[in-house]
């Protein structure tokens, strides 16, 4: 019956994607996150618990207020399914022993800080330093207990990921003439760095570089219009974490 606990586990997740859509989105438009009710951004009629509930509220309301008929936006409810299916990933991919040796909360801290990171920069192009510096030190307290992790070797993929992408940022000011990465994109790879080590910043940058690309190409992007980079950031980091030592291996396996 392991299959019960994953669906209890995701659906835990989508409460906090829930929750977590609400802390991105009311952390750069200067509201409370902790205090208030939630409620229709058309109507402000307030919310209940029928209308709140993860994945199944959007789906019975068939994605509209009760109260006024209005669209809700689908990111909330892709909010709460991608919560859940980063909730539960790390639980299948360590087993629930991963409870014991600190690798499942580690990936639950990690996969928090870059969903709210992408609700931020999405919503505003703004990654804000008080959520790096929140999850910053949750994560390093963390990895005291994970099994095998070295702290030294997440110092040193935190200088490299802060110092790689300064450089970037700073020849990419050069000859745009403009910023070609925020200071949030630089500051939450000094922490992605210290996550995933110095070797995978390379290859996560790699990804994250080629994504945004087809990203850009794939859409029609006005010129001189702001493209949020965190999300294809987040997506990298979330592969090199999990499969990052296998590609590595695969790529050196090439020569």
């Amino acid at each position: 019956m392991e299959w019960i606990g994953y669906i209890f586990i995701f659906y835990i997740g989508a409460v906090f994607g829930s929750f977590f859509h609400v802390v991105g989105y009311r952390s750069v438009k200067g509201l409370d996150f902790i205090k208030g009710r939630s409620a229709c951004p058309e109507c402000d009629t307030q919310l209940s618990a029928f209308d709140l509930a993860p994945i199944f509220s959007y789906i019975v309301l068939r994605g509209k207020c009760r109260h006024c008929q209005a669209k809700i936006p689908i990111i909330y409810w892709l909010s709460e399914l991608l919560m859940g299916v980063l909730f539960v990933l790390p639980v299948i991919v360590y087993g629930y022993n991963g409870f014991l040796d600190g690798s499942i909360i580690w990936a639950w801290l990690f996969s928090a800080m870059l969903f709210i990171v992408t609700v931020t920069d999405i919503y505003e192009q703004i990654i804000p330093d008080k959520i790096l510096l929140f999850f910053g030190i949750l994560l390093v307290i963390t990895s005291y207990f994970v099994q095998g992790f070295s702290i030294v070797q997440g110092l040193i993929g935190a200088v490299v990921g802060f110092g790689l992408l300064y450089i970037v940022g700073t020849l990419g000011r050069l000859y745009y003439k403009q910023d070609a990465l925020g200071g949030g994109d630089i500051k939450l790879y000094a922490v992605i760095g210290y996550v995933i080590g110095w070797q995978q910043v390379l290859v996560s940058l790699f990804i994250a570089a080629v994504l945004g690309l087809i990203g850009a190409t794939s859409t029609r992007v006005k010129q001189g219009a702001i493209i949020p980079f965190g999300p294809f950031i987040a997506i990298a980091a979330l592969i090199c974490f999990y499969v990052g030592e296998a590609l590595l291996t695969w790529y050196w396996g090439l020569f």
